[in-house]
């Protein structure tokens, strides 16, 4: 998991996922222009929403990608991928992975899944 962190407080507003060593996945709320912080700082692999550890790293996002699609009054399609300036080192052991190689196609409706964050439910 990655913190995405206000520049100036250095709170944290929202998480995001490492897909591959210099790929993150987040909502778009939280990186797109007109709501976000387009290219956020992310603290990657050390600690929780609330506190960072030692082994939290710093990742400048260099480019953002938000879904074509976003609809942000419905936060349809509401999904935007990170590039980031380096590899994460937390990556070395293994990255959570959305898709294995090979699983391109969409999941049956009803395939079961599992969501990880720090954000609401409600």
């Amino acid at each position: 998991m990655c913190s995405i962190r206000t520049s100036g407080q250095n709170q944290h507003f929202c998480g995001a996922t490492l897909i591959s060593p210099q790929l993150a996945i987040t909502s778009a709320f939280c990186v797109a222009a007109a709501t976000g912080v387009p290219n956020p700082l992310l603290w990657c692999g050390g600690g929780s929403s609330d506190q960072l550890t030692a082994e939290a790293e710093p990742l400048q996002a260099v480019a953002t990608t938000v879904h074509e699609c976003y609809r942000r009054q419905t936060y349809l399609n509401g999904v935007a991928v990170l590039q980031l300036n380096a590899s994460a080192r937390s990556a070395q052991h293994g990255v959570p992975s959305l898709l294995r190689p090979g699983e391109l196609d969409p999941p049956p409706t009803g395939y079961p899944f599992t969501a990880v964050g720090w954000g609401l439910t409600k």
